[in-house]
């Protein structure tokens, strides 16, 4: 069921479908506003006669919980109160209104036909019942889908993003909401947004960006950048840069004059940062806002998809930012590059809980890799490849077996693996967190990739740039188990493999966002969409 045709049946169909035209029990001589008996009596009434309905499964969770917060409060009203006051009304159509904020429409909640309805209800002396229901309901409705949007997202994900596997266990749970309404207290729709630090920032960004898209004169600068005949003056580019991203602070001492200030706007836009107006950076100067701007609800949605808050203690990995993140009691202790999947073989969008930490992994070759690399490998250069790569070949019974009797037809009945050692595809370290796509955090003997500004290069798993640093302190400074790096040193030093259980199962999550908070954590910084899955979202709430 549309939300307007909720709206219009809330508003002619409660009396018809209870059998009258008149509202139940109404004292028309009463001095209150309107008559909560009758309120209470047509809406029980109504609820009554009308225990099913064809609302789709999205919206029946809005109707349910509607239905619930009545009965809960023994249908009378919850926003309109029968001596007039309207407070609770007139902060929810507020509340509703700054949801532009987060990027969510407040036209998908009606707020002009509200404030309407709001209005010509304070206008009259005894307004009809049938009118009471109808707006106190609608209000209901509207709050119940907006909590519901703002904690898990307007967007399902798996429509707009096929990787994207990060549960959202965030509890819709309304009992706080009507303990406040049944106090005469407004229940704030802050308490649905999510408390992820990147969400407040974008949501001020939001607010930036709308305010430069109505500023006439940085249009203009834009416009001209965008003719790319026009010459590109110093003068244009620091005024496009200090309107647009007042904050900035120089990030190198190598570079001079208009240089310092692209370099700046080169990270903050997740360019490379050369100080020199290329066509990238020429593109981005020339942006009109309103595309940042999508971008930005675009992102804000994708923090909805996760859950309200991740606790004190977790690892975040950003895919697109190829940065790894450890937060301990909601503080940053410890951040690296990483590399992660390329292209065709995309990381995915997942969270789980660190089980161990492994040094000396072995690695046994997933079946893609042995499809796409190990096999092509075997037919062309056979026990060579498995030498050149350090790979030996084992049946299902783990005999070792000769290259020379793996074909494309029978590839898949053996096992590949690589022992511990300098040359494992895995390096010195491993983080486990298991999860049904086999995806881990672990060292790599290939260090030169982690500052070059392409780290999309793995076939799906995370690499990390310090990965004995991250285990020295999780297993040293969160477990208690004095692992100093000279103990590191000394397992490492044997080849031999050894698992460290932990007590305290970390919370990983790797996620997806090309709009996020920046290293000082309080202003927003962009990254490349190199996986492409921006558009589509962009397209989904556009629509």
């Amino acid at each position: 069921m549309k939300l307007y045709t909720y709206l219009t049946f809330v508003g002619s169909i409660f009396f018809l479908s209870c059998g009258s035209n008149e509202p139940k029990s109404e004292n028309i001589f009463s001095s209150a506003k309107f008559d909560e008996a009758a309120f209470a009596e047509n809406l029980s009434g109504y609820f009554s006669a009308n225990k099913s309905d064809t609302l789709t499964s999205a919206v029946f969770s809005v109707e349910n919980k509607l239905r619930d917060f009545y009965k809960q409060n023994e249908y009378r009203s919850l926003w309109l109160l029968p001596d007039g006051t309207t407070e609770l009304a007139d902060k929810l159509l507020d509340d509703l209104n700054a949801m532009q904020n987060d990027g969510l429409e407040p036209e998908a909640y009606h707020v002009s036909l509200l404030k309407e309805e709001l209005r010509r209800y304070k206008s009259a002396n005894h307004p009809a019942t049938a009118s009471v229901l109808s707006l106190d309901t609608s209000l209901t409705y509207n709050y119940l889908l907006a909590s519901r949007e703002l904690l898990l997202g307007k967007i399902t994900p798996k429509k707009v993003d096929s990787l994207w596997f990060h549960a959202n266990d965030s509890s819709w749970n309304m009992n706080v909401a009507l303990r406040f309404l049944k106090e005469n207290r407004y229940p704030s729709l802050d308490s649905f947004r999510s408390e992820l630090p990147a969400y407040a920032i974008l949501r001020k960004a939001l607010v930036h960006y709308k305010n430069l898209a109505a500023n006439d004169s940085f249009l203009n600068l834009k416009q001209n950048l965008s003719d790319k005949e026009q010459s590109l003056s110093d003068s244009i580019i620091t005024s496009i840069i200090t309107i647009e991203t007042p904050w900035l602070q120089p990030i190198s001492d190598t570079l001079s004059g208009i240089a310092v200030s692209v370099q700046a706007y080169q990270q903050f836009f997740g360019l490379k940062r050369t100080g020199k107006t290329d066509s990238a950076t020429r593109a981005k100067l020339s942006q009109q806002p309103v595309e940042v701007i999508n971008l930005i609800k675009a992102n804000l949605e994708r923090l909805r998809w996760l859950p309200r808050s991740f606790g004190n203690d977790y690892v975040i990995v950003n895919i697109p930012q190829m940065q790894m993140k450890l937060i301990r009691e909601h503080t940053e202790v410890m951040s690296m590059n990483v590399v992660v999947g390329k292209t065709s073989r995309q990381t995915p969008v997942l969270n789980a809980r660190m089980s161990n930490i492994v040094l000396n992994p072995p690695w046994g070759v997933p079946p893609t890799i042995a499809k796409k690399d190990v096999l092509p490998g075997i037919l062309k250069s056979g026990n060579s490849y498995l030498y050149r790569k350090g790979l030996e070949a084992f049946d299902r019974r783990g005999k070792k077996i000769d290259a020379a009797v793996i074909t494309t037809e029978n590839y898949r009945r053996f096992i590949f693996k690589q022992p511990p050692g300098d040359r494992n595809a895995l390096g010195y370290v491993k983080f486990n967190f298991p999860n049904k796509w086999d995806i881990y955090m672990h060292d790599t003997p290939h260090r030169e990739d982690f500052d070059k500004f392409d780290r999309a290069r793995s076939s799906g798993c995370i690499r990390l740039h310090h990965p004995q640093e991250l285990a020295k302190y999780i297993l040293t400074e969160m477990e208690g188990k004095n692992f100093e790096q000279d103990k590191i040193d000394s397992i490492i030093a044997t080849h031999k493999t050894t698992t460290m259980n932990l007590k305290t199962k970390i919370p990983v999550h790797i996620v997806y966002l090309t709009a996020c908070e920046d290293a000082s954590g309080t202003h927003i910084m962009f990254t490349r969409d190199f996986y492409k899955r921006d558009e589509k979202l962009m397209e989904a709430i556009s629509r």
